[in-house]
């Protein structure tokens, strides 16, 4: 009877049930709760070992529930990927009224000896004043700029802030941003503030420093939206001349940003550097609004 009795407080105290009383296990279940063992043993001291243990329930345990897969990535939109705008103007904002002098400041990419052109141009696309600022960081690094820009106008006009940069080589304009406002003769400034964004206009092919051969650019790239949805594009050589132009349209209904893409004719006698450059132009005027380019080498 004391056998009997040690193998049934095993099998209850292991987490085992009996199948007989002569000790036999059955398949573990899940471990009986604590208060259970003290009664079956309680049950057992007092029956004097005649009885069979119970069995503790089955626990039921419920299946897991099944959990939705995560969407899959969304398609990235056509500014996805793009760096801060190479040269970001963010005082004055667009449509602010600035009065003389204007003050003129935001972040760009590193240029040739750091320095940028800022330009006041008026309603006509005619010049009023240009400045040069510097930007502030150590060459080839991206920082801030801000220049004081006194302009005259005699009466107030719609006009346009230019800031841009120039290549080294030959002079030509390599990026360009810009910012519509009205240009007040007299009165009191009212400054709205620009906003931090990825570039509007990136060229995605061809790559930097690619080589062009066959007298046949392939230019293709990303655009916020822009006059007519149109760009112009254009070849130039090592001089800055332009040896090939064309356009591109902009895949997107009016107003919203989307991808261009066109081949552009170019002719050169030899194999020299060049230049590929996007830019929108200006309805009201003529003036370029944005530019951007990269340099390639041209081969015929």
């Amino acid at each position: 009877m004391k056998t009997i009795r040690l193998v049934l407080l095993v099998c209850l105290t292991g987490g085992l049930a009996c199948n007989t009383i002569s000790g036999a296990l059955a398949t573990p279940q899940s471990g009986p709760r604590s208060e259970d063992i003290q009664t079956a043993i309680a049950q057992t001291q007092q029956a004097g070992g005649g009885a069979p243990a119970p069995t503790p329930p089955p626990i039921s345990v419920s299946p897991p529930v099944p959990t939705a897969p995560p969407a899959g990535p969304t398609a990235p939109g056509p500014g996805a990927g793009q760096p801060e705008e190479a040269i970001l103007i963010l005082k004055p904002g667009p449509q602010s009224e600035v009065v003389s002098p204007v003050h003129v400041a935001g972040t760009a990419d590193p240029t040739f000896e750091q320095t940028l052109a800022v330009q006041i141009i008026g309603e006509d696309g005619s010049e009023l004043a240009s400045a040069t600022a510097t930007i502030g960081a150590d060459a080839g690094q991206r920082g801030p700029f801000a220049v004081d820009v006194p302009f005259t106008t005699a009466s107030n006009q719609h006009g346009r802030i230019v800031v841009s940069a120039q290549s080294p080589r030959d002079g030509g304009t390599v990026h360009l941003a810009s910012v519509e406002v009205v240009l007040l003769a007299s009165g009191t400034a009212s400054i709205q503030p620009g906003k931090l964004h990825p570039e509007t206009l990136g060229i995605r092919e061809p790559a930097v420093n690619a080589t062009l051969s066959g007298g046949m650019a392939h230019v293709s790239g990303i655009s916020g939206p822009t006059p007519e949805q149109t760009l112009v594009v254009e070849v130039t050589d090592a001089d800055g001349n332009t040896v090939g132009s064309g356009t591109a349209t902009i895949s997107a209904a009016t107003g919203q940003p989307g991808i261009f893409d066109a081949d552009v004719a170019y002719t050169v006698p030899d194999e020299r550097p060049g230049r590929v450059v996007v830019y929108a132009t200006s309805p009201r005027d003529g003036g370029i609004l944005h530019l951007s380019s990269v340099e390639v080498t041209l081969k015929p």
